[in-house]
């Protein structure tokens, strides 16, 4: 494998990984916005939505592990 692809890979692993925390932090967002109001409303489907933002950044992570094999 070219060092050209590998760093590819790794910027396509880093792309992801941002992605994930980004979609994480949205979700706590929201939800922190939501428990300020006077009287909080949450959407019974916020935490399966932040569940399923948790699942893609841990498999984010773990590719960002895998990253180290790429790099020389």
């Amino acid at each position: 494998m070219s060092a050209r692809s590998n760093a590819r890979r790794a910027v396509a692993v880093l792309r992801r990984g941002r992605e994930a925390v980004s979609a994480i932090e949205g979700q706590l967002d929201t939800l922190m916005a939501l428990l300020r109001e006077p009287v909080p409303e949450i959407d019974p489907a916020a935490p399966d939505r932040l569940a399923g933002a948790a699942l893609q950044a841990d498999r984010a992570f773990s590719a960002l592990a895998q990253l180290r094999r790429l790099l020389p």
